[in-house]
């Protein structure tokens, strides 16, 4: 699931605001998200767009119906210098645009795609091409996935570790959606700017290369540039801002691969950690001090609309990972859940990529926002060398406290306040 900062998109404000002349900026969404990251994704751009300079347009395109949501346009007169005046001004298109949130669609529903923000990305941009191309040069920010998925065409679909040949790129649209060869010059002037939001959609880096290639050649095969390719959303529109070039690279198109779907082999399990089988089964003890493959995954359900946060650190001195630090030498967060994962049967988790000694792994959980009737109630599980434990936890507050504690929590390794839950690796694989 995807999840856009206040910060990054303050990066876009700035964006529009550093030219001089007015200009027109593409904003492309995804309707296949969770509803309530679509809620908050639609009022973080809209409190934005109230910052766009005199003149300015921000147009909001639904990027797997090809629809244009609404432009949301700054007068130029003084009268509309304050942000609400600027609301006002372009009610419709906030209303548009919250109408869209409230629309959102779980890539889990058995009608829409099977891949999390979903767009149609050749389609979209041929659309915009077509409707919003100019003799400027156009910035284009596509906040979705850069799998391609439609239930229409589910033998070009890019989930599960598949990407297009380049005999696609050499072909015409009537043989498959990657075509080029129809419309060379379309992308002329077109700037493409891809935030995914989340590194753990790939499945390697071999995946990462494979997919980035394959955008790159297909944007420079119809003369645009793909100038920004990132889970890092800040980055990307700080790309933006400072008008950056698309990187250099030695992709070659290959005339003499068939025209074929290629899968990436998957290097891990191929279940996830919900559906694995849960063991009561001591762990063996000689792979306490040197366990690998560890993966944690946090679910709840009795209170589906608080969000509860998972942290971890793998020993004394190293980073702790969560959700406000993703990435780390040791491992990753995966995603971060701000409502119940249950009904779409996830998991919020952290996957550490190097053996570990389970005796100085700490694992907590802790309230972070919401209210809750009762006590807030969830399942932990903890996955070492292919086996998968489970236990349940209990947290006594009626209330989130914006993670305050967790520094002193990790310090001392008890929990300091109600909203706080220490949980023992030890105990969880029946050693202690």
């Amino acid at each position: 699931m995807m999840k856009f900062t206040t910060a990054a998109v303050v990066a876009f404000t700035l964006t529009l605001s550093s030219t001089a002349t007015a200009k027109d900026i593409v904003v492309v969404l995804s309707p296949y998200q969770e509803q309530a990251e679509a809620n908050r994704q639609a009022k973080t751009v809209l409190q934005e767009l109230t910052q766009l300079e005199p003149g300015d347009k921000g147009i909001l395109i639904d990027g797997y119906h090809l629809k244009t949501i609404g432009i949301f346009a700054i007068p130029e007169k003084k009268a509309y210098a304050s942000p609400k005046a600027r609301l006002r001004v372009n009610g419709s298109v906030v209303g548009a645009l919250m109408s869209f949130a409230k629309q959102a669609t779980p890539y889990s529903e058995d009608s829409a795609p099977s891949v999390s923000g979903a767009v149609r990305l050749p389609q979209v941009l041929r659309h915009i091409a077509e409707n919003y191309g100019s003799d400027q040069k156009l910035d284009v920010i596509i906040l979705g996935s850069p799998f391609y998925d439609d239930p229409n065409e589910p033998k070009f679909s890019m989930a599960d570790g598949v990407f297009p040949s380049d005999a696609h790129l050499l072909s015409s649209r009537a043989n498959t959606p990657f075509g080029t060869t129809d419309q060379p010059e379309l992308l002329s002037n077109v700037q493409v700017h891809l935030c995914y939001g989340d590194e753990a959609i790939m499945r390697s880096d071999r995946h990462h290369f494979f997919v980035h290639r394959f955008w790159t050649l297909f944007t420079e095969q119809q003369a645009g540039k793909l100038v920004s390719f990132t889970a890092d959303c800040a980055a990307m529109f700080h790309r933006v801002k400072n008008k950056a070039k698309a990187p250099k690279h030695n992709y070659i198109l290959d005339s003499a691969v068939p025209f074929a779907m290629i899968r990436l082999e998957h290097e891990g399990s191929k279940n996830t950690i919900y559906k694995r089988h849960v063991t009561t089964s001591p762990l063996p003890k000689e792979q306490i001090r040197h366990a690998q493959q560890i993966e944690l995954g946090l679910s709840w359900d009795s209170c589906p609309t608080c969000d509860l946060d998972l942290y971890a650190q793998s020993s004394p001195g190293a980073a702790v990972i969560s959700f406000r630090n993703n990435n780390t030498p040791e491992g990753i967060h995966r995603k971060d859940y701000r409502t119940s994962p249950r009904s779409i049967r996830a998991y919020e988790t952290i996957v550490f990529n190097k053996p570990l000694d389970l005796r100085t792994l700490k694992i907590a959980v802790n309230f972070y926002k919401g209210d809750a009737s009762n006590n807030v109630s969830g399942e932990l599980r903890l996955s070492v060398d292919g086996r998968t434990y489970a236990t349940q936890f209990t947290l006594r507050a009626k209330s989130g406290n914006k993670g305050r504690g967790m520094s002193e929590a990790f310090k001392t390794g008890q929990a300091p306040n109600a909203h706080i839950v220490i949980i023992d690796p030890l105990r969880m694989v029946g050693t202690k």
